[in-house]
């Protein structure tokens, strides 16, 4: 099966915006993720690991979006709030409670634990190409 924007908006419905999140930006990660994984080594799960691949990818132009619109510029790599104040008030978390060894930028969202999550799960690390042997 290879879904569609409406059918990942049925498994997602924190994605139903069409404004916010249109088919165009969602179709543009669906092929991405269906032309970079390799259908044999998924299985069954090859359709949630492509949703979780888009939603983690929207997810991360959504922030660009919110920064750019704040004044920010969209695009600037930076880590997660580990502590924040504001008057006499203060909150940090445990962020390295969360994070997955080895899963890298997709640390970055939810979605993208729950994607490297899954990819763990189907032993599908990465591959190593050793030139000149």
């Amino acid at each position: 099966m290879t879904i569609d924007a409406t059918a990942f908006r049925g498994m997602f419905p924190e994605f139903a915006s069409t404004v916010q999140y249109s088919d165009a930006q969602i179709l543009a990660w669906l092929t991405i993720a269906y032309d970079s994984f390799n259908a044999c080594r998924f299985g069954a799960s090859l359709d949630m690991a492509v949703a979780l691949f888009t939603a983690h990818n929207l997810v991360l132009g959504a922030n660009n979006v919110n920064v750019a619109n704040n004044g920010g510029v969209p695009g600037t790599v930076t880590g997660p709030v580990t502590s924040q104040s504001a008057g006499h008030v203060s909150q940090s978390y445990n962020v390295t409670a969360m994070l997955l060894s080895g899963a890298g930028e997709f640390n970055g969202t939810s979605y993208g634990i729950r994607f490297w999550t899954l990819v763990r799960a189907k032993k599908i690390g990465g591959v190593y190409v050793i030139a000149g042997r």
